[in-house]
């Protein structure tokens, strides 16, 4: 799938965040939404990628990709995969 074209269920602003809060939040926020929903994450941290391969990929998810957003945040596309 390509980002540009996938549609997100939920919108998670974690751009004043820094590491590793953005990933904490990012599996908080996809406990709440059910299987198959997509959570976009809105992050500044450059570290996001890094912390989400140590704290977020062993958890029931699936990472879609990302885009850069024009205002300079990465906007990560998350799908919930089990409950």
């Amino acid at each position: 799938m390509i980002p540009e074209n996938i549609k997100s269920d939920k919108i998670l602003d974690a751009r004043g965040l820094s590491s590793p809060m953005p990933v904490l939040k990012m599996l908080s926020a996809l406990r709440s939404l059910s299987e198959g929903k997509i959570l976009e994450v809105w992050c500044a941290d450059p570290e996001f990628t890094t912390d989400y391969q140590a704290l977020g990929k062993p958890s029931l998810n699936e990472y879609l990709g990302y885009l850069t957003d024009p205002d300079g945040y990465l906007r990560f596309f998350i799908k919930k995969l089990e409950k």
